[in-house]
């Protein structure tokens, strides 16, 4: 049996506070667990047969088995198996949510503050969600979005979490920077990285919380169990990290790394019932071409972390990876441009 060497990683966990002052440094050591949990290569899984995609499918745009793309300023979807287009919207949708119910659209005008339209495609209806911002505007979870909003009056910031399929929209004052890089799964409270920097969870109140220092995070999760899964860098480890909220203990689950073209963060995505993570790590770099090949694993998600796992793929260039309950797509992105498909069942 191979054995993996461990990646040692300190982080200090603040004590649940509402000012940066009171620290309660605490040391935590644990190993990169996809590496240990690779061992045995114990989830098993059903390899189905790829899909090769028509060339105007939008691959940023493909949510589990649909497949949306813009054509005439109108937006279209298809099953990627039948792959019969209909129209979805006479609107010209700019993101949609991971689960692909909701479209969001927008002029793209020279102002970031714009009047944002929801696009509901189940019911084939519309809903105005108001002026925002959409240089920071986000897909959070549960079909919520976030835009961070400065008034010119008051000189001062505020986060609108709104709920595009009701149109509830909840204004939180910001009591210190933040950034645009939020997690949240309600619209009373949420995560976020805050300056110096720290991740630091805010409620309803807008009352702050520190609960780890030294952090940048790209993106991130709440589990069903209220546990967070994000990437990013922790004390100059770069990496896929779990939170476990109640503990208040941080683990690494993938490491990323660095490659003479710059830095390399390994990315993740969750299955619709939380229960899988799918993550992609870069095997080698194409530097003449500037482009990164990946490996790509799937885990079982326990409250501890990951549990068993296996490596599904190697060396793929892909544009990324979408669930549709527990069958992960692969979406490659070949040279060539013919992008396929590539289903694993769990």
């Amino acid at each position: 049996m191979k054995r993996f060497s461990c990646i040692i990683l300190s982080v200090a966990l603040l004590s649940a506070c509402s000012t940066e002052e009171a620290k309660e440094p605490t040391v935590i050591t644990e190993d990169v667990q996809l590496e240990s949990e690779m061992m045995d290569n114990s989830l098993q899984y059903e390899q189905g047969k790829s899909i090769l995609l028509p060339p105007e499918v939008d691959t940023n745009f493909i949510r589990g088995e649909t497949a949306f793309f813009i054509k005439d300023e109108q937006t279209w979807k298809m099953n990627i198996h039948t792959q019969k287009p209909t129209l979805a919207s006479k609107l010209p949708v700019r993101n949609i949510s991971t689960s692909g119910k909701v479209g969001l659209a927008y002029n793209n005008e020279d102002t970031d503050s714009v009047e944002v339209t929801a696009v509901h495609f189940d019911k084939n209806t519309t809903l105005n969600l108001g002026i925002l911002d959409t240089f920071s505007l986000t897909f959070l979870q549960n079909e919520l979005i976030g835009s961070i909003l400065y008034d010119k009056k008051t000189e001062k910031s505020s986060l609108a979490i709104v709920d595009t399929l009701s149109g509830q929209r909840l204004e939180h004052g910001l009591p210190a920077p933040v950034s645009n890089r939020i997690i949240a799964n309600s619209l009373n409270e949420y995560y976020a990285e805050v300056s110096e920097p720290y991740f630091a969870h805010f409620d309803k109140n807008g009352d702050k919380t520190l609960l780890l220092e030294d952090v940048t995070f790209f993106d991130g999760e709440i589990l069903p169990n209220g546990n967070i899964v994000f990437n990013g860098n922790v004390k100059d480890q770069v990496g896929v990290f779990y939170y476990n909220t109640k503990e208040r203990k941080l683990s690494i689950i993938a490491a990323g790394g660095t490659s003479e073209i710059g830095q390399w963060v390994p990315f993740f995505s969750v299955s619709p019932d939380g229960s899988l993570i799918a993550i992609d790590q870069t095997s080698k770099v194409d530097e003449e071409n500037e482009r990164h090949y990946r490996n790509i694993s799937v885990a079982a998600l326990t409250d501890n972390g990951i549990g068993h796992a296996s490596r599904i793929a190697t060396d793929v260039s892909i544009n990324g990876t979408t669930w549709h309950n527990n069958t992960l797509y692969i979406i490659t992105d070949p040279p060539d441009g013919k992008v396929e498909l590539l289903p694993f069942t769990f």
